[in-house]
C-alpha cells in the first residue's frame, strides 16, 4: 500500500507543478500582452504629440527643431509639385466618338480623328511633314508618327499657315497625289 501512497503523492506533486507553471506561462502571458499594448500606445500617443508640436510650431524658425521643420516643409512643398504634376499627367478627355482617352490638351482625338470639346487649333508649333499632325514648337520628333522634325520650320502666332499635306513629298509623289484627286 505504501507504494500506492508514494505513487499518488508524486502524482499530485507532479500535477501541482504543471499547474502553476501553467499559471505562471498564462501570468507571463497576461504581462506581455499588457506591455505590448502600453507600448503601442506610447506610439500612438508620442505621434499625436509630434503631430501637435508640427502643427503649433512649423513656422517657428528659431525652434530646436527648426531643421527638422524646414525639412518638412521642403518635402511637403515637393509633395504638392508632384501631385500636380500626377494630376497633369492624369487628365484626359474622353472621346465621345470613339471611347478613347486622349491627353487633356488634346483638340482631336488620336483614334478616330473626332474634335475633342472647342477645337482650337494652337498658335504655334511645327506640323509633320508626313501624318500633318501639330507638334509644338520644341518637338524634335512627331508626337503621331515618330518622323523627325529638325529641319522642320515652326508655324507662329499669327501665321498664315495652314497644313500642306504635300508638305515633305517629293514632286512626283505630289503631283500623283493632286491627280488622283482630280480623277475623283
Amino acid at each position: 500500500m505504501a507504494f500506492f501512497d508514494k505513487l499518488k503523492d508524486s502524482i499530485s506533486t507532479a500535477s501541482q507543478d504543471i499547474s502553476q507553471k501553467a499559471k505562471t506561462a498564462s501570468e507571463n502571458m497576461r504581462i506581455s500582452n499588457q506591455i505590448r499594448a502600453n507600448e503601442k500606445m506610447i506610439d500612438k500617443l508620442t505621434h499625436q504629440v509630434g503631430l501637435r508640436c508640427v502643427e503649433n510650431h512649423l513656422y517657428d524658425a528659431d525652434s530646436e527643431y527648426g531643421d527638422l521643420f524646414s525639412e518638412i516643409i521642403r518635402l511637403h512643398e515637393e509633395n504638392v509639385k508632384c501631385q500636380e504634376e500626377l494630376n497633369r499627367l492624369a487628365a484626359s478627355k474622353i472621346c465621345p466618338q470613339c471611347g478613347r482617352a486622349n491627353n487633356a490638351d488634346a483638340k482631336f482625338c488620336m483614334g478616330c480623328g473626332a474634335p475633342l470639346g472647342d477645337a482650337v487649333m494652337p498658335d504655334s508649333g511645327k506640323f509633320c511633314p508626313s501624318c500633318g499632325a501639330l507638334n509644338t514648337e520644341d518637338s524634335a520628333f512627331c508626337m503621331e508618327c515618330g518622323t523627325s522634325l529638325a529641319d522642320v520650320a515652326p508655324i507662329s502666332a499669327g501665321a498664315d499657315q495652314a497644313y500642306d499635306p504635300s508638305y515633305g513629298q517629293s514632286f512626283d509623289e505630289s503631283f500623283d497625289q493632286s491627280k488622283e484627286e482630280g480623277e475623283k
